[in-house]
């Protein structure tokens, strides 16, 4: 059976002259399958596109003629022929275009929460979806519904055809209320330590003039990422089997993550143990994907970064890496947001959005500046890393900013914090030819 797999995420946001209604809503679209290759060949290169409105109730009208709906512009996907697209979980957090598909529905002057949501389908402005407009759920929950789609030219003379009249929709609704819409969102800041590299970082450049900030009228969220880069040329990293000394500080280690102890659900309901292992797993899913050993976890690296993520979120300020003379790799990801974290979800966003920055990676060039936008992804496939510790900090924000790091709304900070051992990114460039290989 041919599946049209279409897994899609509405972010809801409130209008800054309403307190309790959300007036607009945005829809990250996530995968999507298509035609049989053997249907795809007329098209050439036609793209598929999509269509969102939502209704304050059900209608028998095409929702664009309806004055009780509001509709998204049409959003263009890949090519037909390049079908099934995938695009990053991370896209739910961080919609950036061109490697997110999504769609702003609104603004209403009804609460967009509650009604009915329609989808169109089409190729090159011609349906493929029959009826054209098709409700589907608006739910919390991940939905799977059936659309259908015409399998001859008498049911729908205007229509592109589908041999098994059926599209399968995947998707996930992620209600957002927000009383300001005018925040600052950062937006995957590479935030690197430069350990005399001479590329200007990003935190002395001016954020108004840099692609690294982007002004948001909506969401209430932000994310950023951190990795170690390494000055040491042949020097061995000690292992991970010593003592770990940690800096003299007046802040006390948080008590909500204690994985050496068996405690392993935080105050925020996130099961840490479990965080873990899926952070782990994951490493080692990309790493078997270039041919390289899989990653072991470690208790001392795992006390190492579990101080250091409940640092960071004590301390509820820029990202730092720790400088305790360990040599242990560190990559660390912090994420905001107003809603509740799902562990899984967090996991990964922060692992798709370190292996993302593969692409276009050259694996047949060393240069030493190409650490500040591929340093995350380096360190995770580096082939001599045997070794891993997670910690992950979190800690509720009042809203109000001290510093520019902080999110512009009340919310959870959430900081994952990655060690390795011995440490990838060493910068020379045989370390990097024998460590960073291309996929199998």
């Amino acid at each position: 059976m041919r599946l049209f797999f279409f897994t899609a995420a509405l972010l809801f946001v409130r209008s800054s002259a309403s307190t309790n209604e959300v007036s607009s809503l945005e829809i990250v679209v996530l995968r999507y399958n298509s035609l049989y290759t053997g249907e795809t060949a007329t098209y050439q290169n036609g793209k598929y596109e999509f269509r969102f409105c939502q209704c304050q109730a059900e209608t028998n009208r095409p929702p664009t003629e309806d004055s009780r709906c509001v509709c998204s512009k049409s959003i263009a996907g890949r090519a037909v022929n390049e079908a099934p697209a995938s695009f990053p979980l991370s896209c739910i957090y961080s919609p950036q275009q061109p490697k997110c598909l999504m769609a702003e529905v609104g603004p209403a002057q009804w609460k967009l929460s509650s009604g009915t949501i329609y989808v169109e389908v089409s190729i090159d402005g011609r349906p493929i979806s029959d009826p054209a407009w098709q409700a589907v759920p608006l739910s919390k929950s991940k939905q799977r519904v059936r659309l259908t789609c015409p399998r001859s030219q008498s049911d729908c003379p205007t229509c592109h055809l589908c041999i098994n009249g059926a599209i399968d929709l995947d998707y996930v609704v992620v209600f957002k209320s927000f009383s300001r819409v005018d925040e600052l969102r950062l937006r995957d800041l590479s935030d690197v330590r430069p350990s005399g590299v001479s590329k200007k970082p990003f935190w002395e450049k001016t954020p108004a003039k840099t692609n690294y900030f982007g002004a948001m009228k909506s969401q209430q969220q932000a994310s950023t990422k951190s990795t170690w880069i390494w000055q040491q040329k042949q020097k061995q990293a000690p292992a991970a089997s010593r003592a770990v000394q940690h800096p003299k500080t007046n802040w006390i280690a948080s008590k909500q993550q204690t994985a050496g102890k068996g405690a392993t659900v935080n105050r925020f309901g996130i099961d840490t143990r479990a965080f873990r292992d899926r952070i782990i797993a994951l490493h080692n899913k990309y790493r078997a994907r270039h041919g390289v050993g899989a990653l072991q976890q470690n208790d001392t690296l795992d006390r190492a970064a579990e101080y250091w993520a409940n640092y960071l979120a004590a301390k509820q300020g820029c990202l730092e890496h720790q400088k305790t003379g360990d040599h242990f790799g560190e990559s660390i990801y912090y994420y905001a947001t107003t809603e509740q974290i799902d562990g899984n979800d967090l996991a990964d966003a922060s692992m798709e959005g370190f292996y993302e920055e593969s692409e276009g990676y050259n694996y047949r060039r060393y240069s030493k500046y190409d650490f500040f936008d591929t340093g995350h992804f380096t360190q995770l496939v580096w082939k001599t890393s045997q070794r891993i510790g997670v910690g992950l900090g979190m800690s509720h924000f009042n809203g109000r900013r001290r510093n520019s790091c902080q999110p512009g709304f009340e919310g959870t900070m959430a900081f994952v914090v990655i060690k390795y051992d011995p440490p990838g990114n060493v910068q020379t460039e045989k370390y990097y030819f024998d460590n960073v290989l291309p996929p199998r």
